[in-house]
């Protein structure tokens, strides 16, 4: 029978590579980027990462223990449902599935009133948090609010972004008068269209709304 709980898995990269440095529990190997294969037979203290040879200082820099903040909550978390569990108690509500593959928090993050666009540190992006019984919160993915931190320089003044209020790309965008659909990730997947000819588009449905920029137009 599959566990109910979620189960080590080998940490990612945000590249979708293996991370170099894998740890479970207090012992770390170091493993191959490509493939995943162990590099020798070595074990390492978790609290020494530095003095691998996998450690990579651009990548392991800012990290004195390996897990991450998201995947210290989740092992708390565990670990206080297998206590209760061995006290006898039925754990009948729990969520676990808050960490990327990459250790780091997932895009949409909730409390108990509201849903809301995280950074990968679990803060907020902008204002892109909606109370949980607001439509909107139900297809949250973020997706957009979370590129546009990606792609943006910090050096530079804020522009307006093209998200949607949950932070999902908008299914419709103008520009230079012209208007076209947009995948949920971003992806242009439709030919440009006249504003007079906007309902012909495949991805148009009426009892959505406008934000409307400077320079372009969304519609979710």
């Amino acid at each position: 029978m599959p566990s109910k709980y979620p189960q080590p898995t080998s940490r990612c990269l945000d590249d979708g590579s293996f991370d170099p440095i894998q740890c479970f529990g207090d012992k770390c190997v170091c493993v191959n980027s490509i493939y995943g294969g162990t590099v020798g037979d070595q074990m390492y203290d978790s609290n020494k990462l530095n003095q691998m040879p996998c450690y990579n200082h651009t990548i392991h820099r800012r990290f004195s223990s390996y897990e991450h903040e998201c995947e210290k909550i989740v092992a708390d978390k565990l670990s206080e449902i297998y206590r209760f569990e061995n006290e006898g108690y039925t754990v009948m509500e729990f969520s676990l599935d808050m960490c990327e593959l990459n250790g780091w928090y997932k895009r949409v993050r909730e409390d108990e009133n509201s849903k809301f666009c995280a950074h990968k540190n679990g803060t907020i992006i902008g204002d892109f948090i909606l109370p949980k019984d607001d439509p909107e919160a139900s297809n949250m993915n973020c997706q957009c609010a979370r590129a546009s931190v990606l792609t943006s320089n910090p050096s530079d003044p804020p522009k307006p972004h093209r998200c949607c209020r949950n932070g999902n790309y908008p299914k419709v965008i103008r520009k230079k008068n012209g208007y076209y659909c947009l995948d949920e990730n971003g992806n242009k997947v439709s030919k440009e269209v006249q504003e007079d000819e906007i309902v012909s588009l495949p991805c148009y449905y009426d009892g959505g709304y406008w934000r409307n920029y400077e320079e372009f137009s969304v519609y979710c």
